[in-house]
């Protein structure tokens, strides 16, 4: 291309593309980072918010009492779907809170009872976030792990 046959303008227009102003910008897409902090964020908020988004009959004891009004899930509705529980001990048997996992295989998500946090894992992404046990997770972890011994 020889630009002394072309005006300012062309010679200016073919050297230099300026078409990606013409597009829209595309919206950002979510990354697996972003879904797993949504996840555990919404895991946490769960248990802080005493389960209360929780539809009642996703819970065995809702069914079984006949189907009340005034349901109010705890923290042996909420084990009914834990899929492992790892129990934290002392050397002396002492109870110090437990382990829950409540999604496996992607993303891998956590409830620790004992410093009250929810963790995930999906790939090399990582989530952490904290609760209030306001439904009695832990007591109910302490009382199955002492009918276990």
């Amino acid at each position: 291309m020889n630009l002394f046959e072309y005006s300012p303008k062309q010679a200016f227009d073919g050297l230099f593309n300026f078409s990606f102003l013409e597009k829209k910008p595309e919206p950002p897409k979510e990354t697996t980072q972003d879904r797993l902090q949504d996840t555990v964020r919404r895991i946490a908020l769960d248990i802080t918010n005493g389960l209360e988004d929780s539809e009642p009959d996703e819970f065995e004891r809702w069914h079984e009492m006949g189907e009340p009004d005034d349901f109010n899930p705890d923290g042996y509705d909420y084990l009914q779907n834990v899929l492992d529980i790892k129990y934290i001990v002392g050397s002396d048997g002492t109870y110090y809170g437990a382990e829950l996992m409540v999604t496996f295989g992607g993303p891998n998500i956590c409830v620790d009872t004992r410093d009250n946090t929810v963790y995930g894992f999906w790939g090399s992404d990582r989530a952490q976030w904290g609760f209030m046990d306001c439904i009695g997770l832990d007591e109910a972890c302490e009382e199955l792990y002492q009918c276990g011994r």
